[in-house]
């Protein structure tokens, strides 16, 4: 869904042993491809070939090169097992060969064709996809996903209506664009768009973790990842989960506090079905019921995450995970470590035989106790370095028990007491960043004429044992220093004509052999030697972003005085780039934009670029 996409994570286990005698350590290299030829159709795509070494050199991948003129294969590049490219579309009726040489050091030269039909002068494929409904109940949708073609890539999503509804997204090209800015929003981040789409019939796709009695809204189109563009229609299935008819279950519970451990003797009562039992802290408890959540929908969302996570994420079945996880009977469960002096509440609920919350849940409420002694440590807080952005935070300490300092909004605590303060702390914002003695931290990301507050006590086995400290601060507004940057550009290279020259190249910037061009950017400063920041970004998302955003992005970058950058653009993708300098009081020069295009017949001799910047 689109405001929490589960992303299918498959977790492996490689191990690699060997047991390697005299004649083995001198073995040769030897580079086998899984393919000889590749077939692409007349739309293009992204396509692999798988690779395997016997005997192979640690750290090293094998090298690729393309036959010249065919600059219709791009972005050639090499991972641990596959060797990838893209393919763009054939829009002349003649087909069309390149043939891709790969070598590997003291191996056998190799390599295989990729093939791509041309038009023969019949327009492009028509593409369609299918979705049908299998199976609707009251927390899942069954689908069948069937594409026209098995090679089509296809987008699909599932999403309530409610959130398109508050998203204004009404027509098709509404939830197209309102998806590509998705997708390129997760590109920035170091996805791929092969990561975004599906290929191939789904049968018995299903979607869990649906509210009940709720209107969602299925939709899927043919997605091509090359040209960025829409294959098919948008197709829709609109459906409403079912209601759940609740049964009325009770549960005795039997509660026992020692410390910071809670132990419950659960006993249904007339009731021989599945059930669960949960332990909340108020804070949280609180923060899920001010969100407009009953605590029955509480519980069934957590409950349908548990079975979500261990089938999605860890492949383990829903029998599996309620064998697991789901209780029957008497039973006694313990919760070690909680918080000190917290509220906590016990919730038991029935459960079917899908997983599914049945029943409005049974509490009961306890408080921890205390389990160690409160320290005499005092902490004295404040800030110096304060510009628009920064700040540098700085705590004293008496002694070097522990205790945590965090920014946090003050809103969040209107009408606590300090204790209860820094409970709500240690169970929302606490995970263990315990700091000692004197302490100080660079503070980022600060917004120009804001109010900040930190908060401080000391810590020690989820409890607190010190006061609540507070210090606030003010951000001043912007002032642009004189200082300026300056980023020259004017050529860029092709990375695998680079690499087919000098692999060594690769280990010029991270991941440089996966991207199709690299443009090295010189920069220079005013005075020289001042930090500067930049960020490298697709144009059609971030156009109309004002300076002041810009400077907050720039501001969470790393710093850099390095005379000349390696940037990694695409082919036929309209970047901006756009950086600014800091003064030796940590303000602002002016921001710096420049637009960056580049396309396949821009580009330079690759061996300019070796000789030049090896």
């Amino acid at each position: 869904m689109r405001k929490a996409y589960l992303f299918t994570s498959i977790l492996a286990l490689a191990a690699v042993l060997s047991a390697c005698n005299e004649d083995q350590k001198t073995a040769e290299p030897k580079l086998t491809l899984g393919q000889t030829e590749v077939t692409v159709p007349v739309e293009g795509g992204e396509y692999s070939v798988t690779w395997e070494v016997e005997n192979p050199i640690e750290g090293t991948l094998p090298a690729v090169k393309q036959q010249d003129g065919t600059g219709w294969v791009s972005n050639l590049r090499t991972n641990e097992s596959t060797i990838l490219f893209t393919v763009a579309a054939n829009e002349s009726e003649e087909s069309r060969e390149c043939v891709v040489t790969v070598t590997y050091p003291s191996a056998p030269e190799t390599s295989f064709t990729i093939v791509q039909s041309g038009t023969t002068g019949e327009d492009p494929k028509e593409y369609s996809l299918e979705i049908n409904l299998k199976e609707l109940n009251e927390s899942q949708i069954v689908v069948d996903i069937i594409p026209s073609d098995p090679d089509m890539t296809y987008f699909l999503m599932c999403d309530m209506m409610e959130n398109l509804e508050e998203m204004g997204l009404t027509t098709d090209e509404e939830i197209f664009e309102s998806d590509s800015a998705w997708i390129e929003d997760g590109v920035s981040y170091g996805m791929h768009y092969s990561d975004f789409v599906d290929k191939g019939e789904k049968l018995n796709y299903r979607y869990r973790q649906c509210v009940p009695d709720t209107d969602y809204i299925i939709y899927g189109y043919g997605y091509d990842t090359l040209s960025k563009t829409r294959t098919t229609d948008l197709i829709k299935l609109n459906v409403t989960t079912a209601e759940i008819t609740l049964i009325d279950v009770d549960f005795i519970l039997e509660t026992e506090v020692d410390g910071t451990t809670i132990t419950c003797h659960t006993t249904p009562v007339d009731y021989d079905g599945l059930y669960y039992v949960d332990c909340y802290d108020k804070p949280t408890l609180d923060f899920g019921l001010s969100q407009g959540q009953t605590l029955y929908e509480l519980c069934y969302y957590d409950f349908s995450t548990i079975v979500d996570i261990y089938m999605n994420m860890f492949g383990v079945s829903l029998e599996g995970t309620l064998d697991y996880y789901a209780l029957s009977g008497e039973s006694t469960k313990e919760w070690t470590d909680r918080i000190a002096q917290m509220q906590y509440t016990i919730v038991a609920y029935p459960l079917n035989e899908d997983g599914v919350v049945i029943g409005e849940p049974t509490v009961a409420e306890v408080t921890t106790g205390s389990v160690v002694e409160k320290s005499d440590n005092v902490l004295t807080i404040s800030v110096d370095n304060l510009t628009a952005y920064t700040a540098t935070l700085n705590v004293t300490a008496t002694n070097d028990d522990p205790y945590i300092a965090l920014e946090l909004n003050p809103e969040v605590f209107e009408g606590m007491s300090d204790e209860e303060t820094m409970n709500y702390i240690l169970s929302m914002y606490y995970w263990g960043q315990d700091v000692y003695g004197d302490y100080t931290e660079e503070l980022t990301d600060l917004t120009p004429e804001t109010e900040y507050t930190i908060y401080a006590f000391g810590v020690e086995d989820n409890q607190y044992t010190t006061r609540l400290w507070t210090y606030k601060f003010t951000t001043p507004a912007l002032e642009i220093a004189d200082v300026t940057l300056t980023m020259d550009f004017d050529k860029y290279y092709d990375v695998q004509e680079v690499l087919a020259i000098d692999p060594s190249m690769a280990d010029l910037v991270v991941d440089f052999e996966y991207y199709p061009v690299v443009m090295p950017v010189e920069v220079s400063t005013d005075p020289a030697g001042c930090r500067y920041y930049y960020a490298f970004v697709n144009k059609a998302y971030y156009n109309d972003d004002t300076d002041e955003e810009f400077y907050v992005m720039l501001n969470s970058r790393e710093p850099y005085t390095d005379p000349v950058l390696y940037l990694l653009p695409s082919y036929n993708v309209e970047y901006i780039l756009v950086g600014a300098a800091k003064d030796e009081n940590g303000n602002w020069g002016p921001l710096q934009r420049y637009d960056v295009l580049c396309t396949e017949d821009g580009v330079s001799d690759a061996q300019e670029f070796v000789d030049a910047h090896k």
